[in-house]
């Protein structure tokens, strides 16, 4: 059952007014920047949590997770993904996930960020001390596509490249030269393999997730002069951004390049 419109909030850039995909029930709050479907075969984003807080449902087993990821997908809606996720049992730890095409979330057990050990007993995360995560996609081409993740962690100025998968399988995705798209989200949602009792879990929140320094490339390999990738940008590589749910999912601008994206179910 798709979200009625009222409950959506989307920006439309220069390339008209899509059908918006992905705005299934059942599956809390979310936020998604689309890259345009044609000419985009790599893309990146920095993350950064040190105005994040992270709270879990009050409940005695709360079942939903936190994600930020990059995806790639063609026709069909399974797709490459790549990023980190905060489950409700971790303690607050952020790990390094992937999805291969039309496959589920697979944790990889690396963890990228650690909260705050001042705030580990209050029940909310805090991780003003955590470095800036960059998170990168390239799609190889479109004949057995593969597509590269990484994540690197920029520590004492050095960014370094966590130990993680690297390539992941598109060939579930039928990627095409005029029908790709990427996509970043942000999203405080029930576990897909436990399905939560309530799709808004009470007093949970996800707050002051700092995007910045999106970057959408013509070539594989971030080759070729990059466009800026943020939702108001009239370029030819920008498509739209939504907020599903939008009186919980809200996403605000703020300096040059850089959205804070906020999920809150107080």
């Amino acid at each position: 059952m798709a979200v009625p419109a009222s409950e959506y909030v989307m920006k439309v850039t220069s390339k008209g007014s899509p059908n918006p995909p992905m705005t299934e029930d059942n599956s809390g709050a979310y936020y998604y920047k689309y890259s345009w479907y044609k000419g985009v075969m790599s893309a990146k984003t920095d993350v950064s949590l040190k105005n994040v807080q992270l709270k879990f449902a009050s409940t005695s087993q709360p079942t939903n997770n936190a994600y930020i990821f990059l995806n790639c997908f063609g026709t069909l809606s399974t797709p490459v993904e790549y990023g980190i996720f905060a489950p409700a049992n971790g303690g607050g730890r952020w790990y390094i996930y992937y999805r291969n095409g039309g496959q589920g979330v697979q944790n990889t057990y690396v963890v990228a960020a650690r909260p705050d050990v001042a705030d580990l007993g209050t029940g909310v995360y805090t991780y003003k001390n955590v470095p800036k995560i960059t998170i990168q996609l390239s799609l190889s081409g479109f004949t057995n596509p593969i597509v590269a993740g990484k994540i690197f962690v920029t520590d004492t100025g050095a960014s370094l490249e966590t130990p993680s998968p690297r390539n992941l399988s598109a060939s579930a995705c039928n990627v095409t030269a005029n029908a790709t798209s990427f996509t970043c989200g942000v999203s405080h949602v029930p576990d897909p393999q436990k399905p939560a009792s309530e799709v808004f879990p009470r007093n949970s929140y996800l707050l002051n997730v700092d995007l910045g320094n999106g970057q959408l490339y013509p070539n594989s390999n971030y080759g070729g002069t990059p466009c800026i990738w943020q939702p108001d940008a009239a370029n030819a590589l920008t498509y739209y951004n939504i907020c599903v749910r939008s009186t919980r999912a809200t996403c605000n601008r703020f300096g040059t390049n850089d959205e804070r994206i906020s999920i809150d179910n107080r």
